[in-house]
């Protein structure tokens, strides 16, 4: 979750109830959870392509990522 804060992805639960639900299943209480994303970077720390969605719900195609990594590995 460390990362998480320190790139911006992270948010935090409101609702008491969440709060609980998570605090009792992850045995934390900093109430966060990950926006889900995807980040290429090469060895020199550049990023080639990201995607950040902070709908849970809707995911990154596994063909895009393939193919961006895959460009990203030619240069």
């Amino acid at each position: 979750m460390e990362a998480a804060k320190r790139f911006g992805l992270a948010f935090e639960i409101t609702h008491e109830g969440f709060q609980k639900f998570l605090a009792e299943h992850s045995g934390n209480t900093h109430h966060l959870l990950p926006v889900p994303a995807v980040f290429i970077v090469d060895r020199k720390s550049k990023v080639h392509f990201q995607y950040v969605n902070p709908d849970y719900k809707i995911r990154i195609d596994p063909q895009t990522v393939l193919a961006a990594a895959r460009a990203t590995a030619r240069h």
